[in-house]
């Protein structure tokens, strides 16, 4: 009597691994997407309530308690500003490189592109922001070019009292380099609390994440520029869901 052997022909194991290779290959980006918004997200969450801390700590030791503008360091305008920001903060953060205000000393890079094109901006060339690295790897820049002098009003509540800007790249030099996806901007106010670009604060309405404004948006759409999207991340419960 012959043996019957049972098993799989070589065509039925190529055809196989063909299917999953081609599920991998569907899959796996995606996976991969998810996991470095993941990452990117709690990043973002990390050095938000660090900066938060800093500057209410920062206020608190001035004899200031909850009124940064009482410090005085956002008084001035652009330059000045900027260096009395980074003088005042960096004693409370842990910093790997400090570049002050001096561009192209790579702090931050030189390339940022928008969140769904590659038209970019140099914000190492921000000459107005005091610039440094973390020990994470967080580049941040603080600034007031804008002269808010802790009085300007974009919004409800603290937010009639904006004192200066922050922007954060979560991962520094690393890519992508991307508004909306790790590099992000926020609002000093008065109080210490920080919000975000595109906020539901906002006066305008055509200035939120949801609004019409593309500078301020976080939308799929082609010029849509990304800088809302912190905002979005934070009112959806500290989640990149776009």
């Amino acid at each position: 009597m012959k043996k019957r052997y049972t098993g799989f022909t070589l065509a039925e194991v190529l055809i196989t691994l063909g299917i999953i290779g081609v599920v991998a290959a569907m899959t796996i980006p995606t996976l991969m997407n998810k996991v470095t918004n993941d990452i990117n997200v709690t990043l973002l969450e990390k050095n938000y309530s660090v900066l938060t801390s800093a500057f209410k700590q920062f206020a608190t030791d001035s004899g200031c308690v909850g009124d940064l503008k009482c410090t005085g360091i956002f008084e001035g305008s652009g330059n000045a500003t900027g260096d009395a920001i980074g003088a005042a903060i960096v004693p409370y953060l842990k910093i790997l490189k400090d570049c002050k205000r001096v561009t192209l000393q790579g702090c931050i890079t030189s390339k940022t592109n928008l969140i769904n094109n590659e038209t970019s901006i140099n914000l190492e060339n921000y000459q107005d922001y005091y610039k440094i690295i973390t020990i994470d790897g967080a580049s941040i820049m603080f600034g007031d070019p804008s002269d808010f002098n802790c009085i300007d009003a974009y919004g409800d509540g603290a937010f009639h009292e904006v004192c200066g800007q922050i922007y954060i790249d979560v991962n520094g030099l690393k890519p992508p380099n991307r508004i909306g996806r790790d590099t992000f901007t926020f609002y000093i106010t008065s109080s210490g609390t920080l919000y975000s670009d595109g906020t539901s604060q906002f006066y305008w309405a055509n200035n939120k994440w949801t609004g019409s404004n593309a500078s301020h948006q976080c939308s799929v759409s082609a010029n849509s520029s990304g800088w809302g999207c912190g905002a979005q991340i934070m009112e959806q419960g500290w989640k990149m869901n776009y």
